[in-house]
């Protein structure tokens, strides 16, 4: 029987301090049997405090005393020698002094200082592991392959990492050595350090996953797994059991914290699961991810999102019927003006789509007033219903039951691009009430089976 693949991945949560990070040690130690790779996130605040330390170096001052002694502490702790991190203070003393005499931090600078945060932290685990007797060697990601275009603060792995992180993974677990490695930082082709921006640790893990075709990807977390919807919105939130890769990724882009979409993709169809699971009860099962449900999994609605802050944006041709090419030239400026869309929906001379906030609007309807007559409305917000919607006129016709009962009104409804999730825009002062009454109408009251 072949021993069993296991990519563990660690946050920040779980190296909040010295208890936790022994707690991180006894799950390792528990999967020792395994042939385990451990990606993890910076200790504690530490991440937050360098891009403090840079700010701090741009207006003259070198002060890094905070993420010194965060680790000091751990250290004396763990009974982990100090020593061991000195040469990468050194560093990250020479980078801050760096960026005072320029007088500006740069994408790259800050991706720089960033990065110190996980290459201080698989140093202090690996070194406790090894003094409790479990083979482990502290790895930055580039070490193993990983290479990113130079895109700071938000970089793209490159696909020739996959082969690169394959072979130096299998000489060390052909070696029985545990390698600790940095999540959500690698290197550009120039030597560059950059990070894979939100989910980047994530990603990570599961990217080394695909690539040595692991059996499973486990992501510690401080939730019990993926809920049925926001608990800071919703009383009676369920643990979902089993979801699909397509039903996380729609859960995912359409507001739910838990994952970043991006974090899914390299696994999707490779028949590696993912599993999010609590740190802190670790003892607990959590949320499996998974490509092909149970057969009892595969008729539900499961789980309601929402995204706020949508704009929604409604085009039409000033020359109506027969104005070809209409679409073309929408997208064009949508293209032009690098702005990406949410929802739609389009007939041949009206085009209705949602997109967030932080767009520049005005821009857009003066690129659009010489073919089109814009509309917009702001404070809105995208409401999704995930699970199975192959069978939508029940769906349709349970929810809009539930909303017209509450004098809910729908300004637009998208379905179609997915056969796991079915959209509405409401008006952001309706989002709390309508996602209230769809999940005790939708989940609670019934588990609608489609």
């Amino acid at each position: 029987m072949e021993t069993e693949r296991l990519v563990i991945k660690f946050g920040g949560v779980s190296l909040k301090d010295y208890k936790r990070l022994k707690n991180t040690a006894e799950i390792i130690k528990k999967n020792n049997d395994k042939e385990l790779v451990v990606v993890i996130s910076a200790i504690g605040e530490s991440t937050n405090e360098l891009i403090k330390s840079a700010n701090k170096a741009l207006n003259g001052n070198i002060d890094y005393k905070s993420i010194k002694d965060i680790h000091i502490i751990i250290c004396e702790k763990l009974n982990v020698d100090f020593n061991k991190l000195t040469i990468l203070f050194n560093e990250l003393e020479n980078s801050l002094l760096k960026i005072k005499k320029s007088g500006e931090i740069k994408p790259m600078d800050t991706d720089l200082i960033m990065s110190y945060g996980e290459r201080l932290s698989i140093i202090v685990l690996s070194e406790y592991l090894n003094n409790i007797g479990i083979n482990a060697k502290s790895v930055n990601s580039w070490e193993l392959g990983f290479i990113t275009n130079s895109n700071f603060l938000n970089a793209e792995i490159l696909p020739e990492s996959s082969e690169l992180i394959k072979d130096n993974l299998n000489e060390l677990l052909s070696k029985k050595i545990i390698p600790i490695i940095t999540g959500f930082i690698a290197k550009d082709k120039l030597g560059n350090i950059t990070t894979l921006g939100r989910g980047g640790s994530d990603l990570s893990a599961s990217y080394i996953a695909s690539s040595i075709n692991a059996n499973k990807v486990v992501l510690w977390k401080d939730v019990d797994g993926i809920l049925s919807s926001n608990p800071k919105l919703i009383d009676n939130t369920v643990k979902l059991d089993e979801i699909s890769f397509r039903e996380a990724s729609e859960m995912a882009f359409f507001g739910a914290e838990i994952l970043h979409p991006q974090s899914l993709f390299p696994v999707i169809g490779k028949n590696i699961s993912v599993e999010i699971r609590n740190f802190l009860k670790h003892e607990n099962k959590g949320t499996m991810i998974v490509d092909k449900l149970k057969e009892n999994n595969l008729n539900k609605i499961k789980a309601i999102s929402y995204r706020k802050d949508v704009t929604m944006v409604q085009i039409r041709s000033n020359r109506m019927l027969g104005n070809f090419g209409f679409l073309s030239k929408v997208f064009k400026v949508f293209n032009d003006l690098e702005i990406s869309v949410d929802m739609i929906a389009t007939s041949e001379v009206s085009i209705s789509l949602t997109l967030d906030e932080s767009h520049d609007i005005e821009k857009l309807k003066e690129n659009l007033n010489d073919f089109a007559i814009v509309k917009v409305s702001n404070n809105n917000s995208i409401v999704s219903l995930i699970g199975n919607t192959q069978k939508s006129t029940k769906i349709f016709k349970h929810a809009f039951e539930i909303l017209n009962e509450f004098k809910i009104d729908v300004k637009m409804v998208s379905y179609g691009a997915s056969n796991v999730n079915i959209c509405f825009i409401v008006k952001s002062i309706e989002l709390e009430k309508t996602v209230n009454v769809l999940h005790v109408g939708l989940i609670e009251s019934e588990g609608l089976t489609c």
